[in-house]
C-alpha cells in the first residue's frame, strides 16, 4: 500500500490504503495527489531508454530493449544488469519478447513504416509477410506498434502509435484485418501514443506515457472493445509493458525524450497500482 498521506492533507480523504480499498469519492483530486508506487528497479546508466520490457517467468529474467543503444538489457533476479545482445547502429531495440510465442513456434512482428505484420516461423527459420492492410499504416502519424496473441489463440491485436487506436488480425484468415470499434473513455493521450500491450487473462492492458488503457472485448472476434483509461505516475514517459506474475510493470523508456534530445529521468521499471483501478 502507498504512504500514508499527513493529516489534513487535502487528498487523504480520498486516498485508499491498499488494493481492497473502496473506490474513492473524489477520483481526480485522489489521482493528482496520491503519491507514486515505488519503483521495483532504477536502471544504471547500461539501460538508454528502455522502451521496451518483457519477463522470462522461466528463469525469473528481465530484458528490455533500449532505444538509445539497441542493446537487449538483461535484469537478474537479485538485480544484476547485463548486455545479451549488444546493439548494432544504426539500429535501435523498439520491442523484446522473451519466449513469448504461438502455440506454433511463431512470432509476429509489425512494422511501423509498412502495412504489414511480418511471421517469423523459428522452426523453418523463415520470414513472411503475414498480414498487409492499408488501415495498418496512418500516413499522417506513426504506425503499428505493439502487438499480442488473444488467450484462444485466434486473433492478433495490435496498437497504431499515432493517432492512437487498435486494429485486430484473424490468424485462421489474416487478409480479415479491421480497426476496432472502442467505447467508454477516449483512446488518446496528448503526450504520446498508445505503446505496450498485454493480455492479463481476457483484458487487454495499453500503456500510453502517461495513462493506462483497459479494454475488454464485448464479441468474441475483438471486433469491439470498451475503453477504461488510467492515470498513471509517467516517469518521463511510459512505454514498455511486461507481466511479472500477476502484476504488471511499465518501463519509462521516455521516447519523447529521446526524439528531442533532452536529459531523461532515472530509467526505471514501475509496478503497477491495481487499486487504481478503482478510480
Amino acid at each position: 500500500p502507498p504512504s500514508p498521506l499527513p493529516p489534513g492533507s487535502p487528498c487523504a480523504a480520498n486516498t485508499p490504503t491498499g488494493p481492497t480499498s473502496p473506490a474513492v469519492t473524489n477520483p481526480a483530486t485522489a489521482t493528482a495527489c496520491r503519491p507514486p508506487s515505488p519503483p521495483l528497479h532504477t536502471f544504471k546508466d547500461a539501460a538508454q531508454f528502455p522502451e521496451s520490457v518483457d519477463h522470462d517467468p522461466v528463469t525469473d529474467t528481465i530484458f528490455t530493449g533500449n532505444l538509445k543503444t539497441g542493446d537487449v538489457l538483461q535484469l537478474a533476479p537479485l538485480g544484476q544488469e547485463t548486455i545479451f545482445v549488444p546493439g548494432q547502429a544504426p539500429f535501435i531495440t523498439l520491442g523484446v519478447r522473451a519466449d513469448a510465442l504461438h502455440h506454433d513456434a511463431v512470432a509476429y512482428v509489425t512494422d511501423r513504416e509498412n502495412p504489414n505484420v511480418y511471421k517469423l516461423d523459428l522452426m523453418a527459420k523463415t520470414v513472411s509477410i503475414f498480414a498487409q492492410d492499408d488501415d495498418l499504416l496512418d500516413s499522417s502519424g506513426v504506425g503499428t506498434n505493439g502487438i499480442a496473441v488473444t488467450p484462444e489463440g485466434t486473433h492478433l491485436v495490435i496498437t497504431n502509435y499515432l493517432p492512437s487506436r487498435m486494429m485486430v488480425v484473424a490468424i485462421d484468415n489474416p487478409q480479415q484485418v479491421h480497426k476496432i470499434d472502442l467505447d467508454g473513455d477516449l483512446f488518446h493521450e496528448v503526450l504520446g501514443g498508445a505503446d505496450g500491450i498485454r493480455f492479463v487473462d481476457n483484458t487487454l492492458y495499453v500503456v500510453f506515457p502517461s495513462k493506462l488503457a483497459r479494454l475488454s472485448a464485448t464479441d468474441s472476434s475483438w471486433r469491439e472493445a470498451r475503453v477504461q483509461m488510467t492515470n498513471i505516475p509517467d516517469n518521463g514517459g511510459m512505454s514498455g509493458l511486461t507481466l511479472i506474475g500477476r502484476d504488471l510493470h511499465m518501463s519509462n523508456g521516455q521516447v519523447a525524450t529521446y526524439l528531442l534530445g533532452r536529459d531523461p529521468n532515472p530509467f526505471v521499471l514501475q509496478r503497477f497500482d491495481w487499486s487504481l483501478l478503482n478510480r
